[in-house]
């Protein structure tokens, strides 16, 4: 076909040509948005478990299968999961299951398929166990001070499959090292750990509502540590013996690991004294929150300066 053959293909009668593809295009609109066209659409949809028996716990069941429908299209553009029932009905079993979900379409719609359409899964017997409860505190700087702590109740029942209550060491109850500074007391749940103090999920705990008090105390160490001798002579003093070398110190345990040796001073007394040989205490100069737990005394001569001259 030449150029000009096809120029008057196209052209020719042009205004008829246009009108008739626009009502092609019309007629097409119109059959695709005809409520008669069938379309298919998948949706997640949560899975109902019925029959389970009191005391009892269902282990392997998916949270949802996956639903898949077919009807007009304008239904299946409005579907919602909710318009949609997964059944599983587990009445009178026991043990390990093999049980076919039940999905019922809404209406006017058919049902294509369900993914999964079996479930395999397991129920079994709950177990009930009374285990200890405590405070757990968390981020809390256990180097100088430690905590002493209550719980009411003491012990809790927890809940769940025989073979995970058999892990359950006990319930603790957790509260930050900011909330510990800051009062003295509060009303907070707990969870199962197990011996590792790993949480068990699994677990419940019935009455899960705990009473806790707390009090924070210095963890003190004691250690023995080098004197450092102070002045032998002072004015009309003159010391008659040596102090220790070495003397014992309590204090918070992480302050205490930095000193190696302290200063010892000498309670000097003061006023008129007669000549003569005195007793003296001696007073070890530590950081504040620090005792020396022993007395150190010395020997002391006291000499005036009238009996110097004589």
């Amino acid at each position: 076909m030449n150029l000009a053959a096809l120029r008057r293909l196209m052209f020719d009668n042009a205004p008829r040509k246009l009108g008739a593809l626009g009502l092609a295009v019309v007629v097409w609109f119109f059959a695709t948005s005809n409520d008669d066209t069938i379309a298919q659409r998948s949706l997640l949809v949560p899975i109902v478990v019925d029959g389970v028996r009191e005391n009892t716990v269902v282990v392997g069941i998916p949270a949802a299968v996956e639903v898949t429908l077919s009807g007009p299209l304008a239904r299946i553009d409005r579907l919602r999961p909710e318009a949609i029932e997964a059944l599983l009905d587990l009445s009178d079993l026991s043990g390990d299951f093999s049980v076919q979900i039940m999905v019922a379409p809404p209406q006017g719609l058919t049902l294509e398929r369900v993914v999964p359409n079996e479930v395999i899964g397991l129920v079994e017997a709950v177990e009930l166990r009374e285990v200890p409860v405590s405070l757990h505190a968390l981020d809390f700087d256990a180097t100088e001070q430690q905590l002493r702590s209550s719980v009411r109740p003491e012990t809790a029942t927890v809940r769940g499959r025989a073979a995970v209550v058999a892990q359950v060491a006990a319930v603790v109850v957790p509260v930050t090292a900011a909330e510990i500074s800051s009062t003295s007391s509060d009303l907070r749940p707990g969870f199962a750990i197990d011996r590792n103090g790993l949480p068990l999920p699994e677990v419940s705990v019935a009455v899960n509502r705990f009473e806790l008090a707390w009090s924070i105390e210095p963890l003190w160490s004691l250690r023995r540590v080098e004197t450092e001798a102070p002045d032998a002579e002072q004015g009309a003093w003159r010391l008659l013996e040596a102090p220790p070398s070495s003397i014992e110190i309590a204090g918070p345990r992480g302050s205490i690991e930095r000193i190696d040796s302290v200063v010892l001073d000498v309670q000097w007394p003061t006023g008129a004294l007669s000549a003569g040989e005195y007793t003296l205490m001696l007073q070890a100069r530590l950081p504040a929150g620090m005792v020396a737990i022993e007395s150190i005394e010395v020997r002391a001569r006291y000499a005036p300066p009238a009996e110097v001259l004589d």
